[in-house]
């Protein structure tokens, strides 16, 4: 999807943030590349930053799509990127596909 979808995407399911989902708090919404490597760049930066806005910009023409970040606090201590698609949560957690 591209960058205008997926901002339309992660802001009306901004009501997911502080869910739990698999016994886990879902922290942020994240916008990510979906190609491998611009993904694998997109995650070092943010590893960095921790700012998805800024971490994202390289990438706003690439194709992208909108994943819950789960643990936060496990990224930089454990370098564990714990994400999942948005459209892959189950349809109880009331996400909106607009």
């Amino acid at each position: 999807m591209d960058f205008r979808d997926a901002l339309i995407l992660a802001q009306s399911n901004e009501h997911l943030v502080g869910k739990i989902y698999r016994n886990e708090r879902i922290d942020d919404l994240l916008i990510i590349p979906v190609h491998k490597c611009e993904r694998e760049l997109f995650i070092k930066s943010y590893v960095r930053s921790l700012d998805a806005q800024q971490s994202i910009v390289p990438f706003m023409k690439c194709d992208v799509e909108v994943c819950a970040l789960v643990q936060k606090n496990m990224i930089r201590r454990l370098r564990l990127f714990p994400v999942i698609n948005i459209l892959q949560l189950p349809i109880e957690m009331g996400v909106i596909n607009t």
